[in-house]
């Protein structure tokens, strides 16, 4: 104080700086006076701090000082985790995105299984892809062997070529019969 008095100019200036360090001074005890006010809060005025009853803070069983008061800065902290505590268990409740242990083995499985399922079926034909493509090809060689006889008429001495043309056709006619008994018990697997 003393250094700032030499540098006031008047009278006025010394008063205003005068003032204002005792303030500053009784400002500090203030805080001081007021930190040591919350650390001995009673009942009363700590379930008005933290807003809630004075009967919920016995039931909470909320920590107290030696002499029974309530430490201010502890007691807002256990508001705060109270409140983050209920906040995450409302969110546990509602969340369909938390599961148990054994629920994501569960899921874990099943996508396992169904990848190979799937590599599975690709390593197979499927049957009806197959029997399509068997009686296309059946129908083409069908179609080849009726043409038979006729596509070797030509090689055929020309006295004996209608009679050898159709021996030839009744051959493949039971050739081709054959086939289709056969085949028709294959159709009903």
């Amino acid at each position: 104080m003393i250094e700032l008095s030499g540098s006031a100019e008047t009278p006025e200036d010394l008063a205003y700086i005068e003032g204002q360090l005792i303030a500053i001074e009784s400002a500090a005890r203030d805080t001081s006076r007021q930190k040591a006010t919350m650390e001995i809060l009673t009942q009363q005025a700590a379930a008005w701090l933290v807003g809630v009853s004075t009967k919920h803070l016995r039931d909470q069983g909320v920590a107290r000082n030696i002499d029974s008061s309530y430490n201010g800065p502890d007691l807002v902290q256990w508001i705060v985790d109270q409140g983050v505590s209920k906040a995450k268990k409302e969110w546990e409740k509602s969340s369909d995105t938390l599961k148990t242990s054994a629920e994501r083995q569960a899921e874990a499985k099943a996508i396992k299984y169904e990848a190979q399922a799937k590599e599975v079926q690709e390593q197979y034909v499927d049957r009806a892809e197959v029997l399509q493509e068997f009686r296309e090809m059946a129908s083409a060689v069908r179609s080849e062997l009726e043409a038979l006889p006729k596509a070797m008429a030509n090689d055929f001495p020309v006295d004996l070529r209608e009679s050898l043309i159709k021996e030839l056709n009744n051959q493949v006619k039971q050739v081709l019969r054959r086939l289709a008994s056969r085949g028709d018990g294959y159709a009903g697997r």
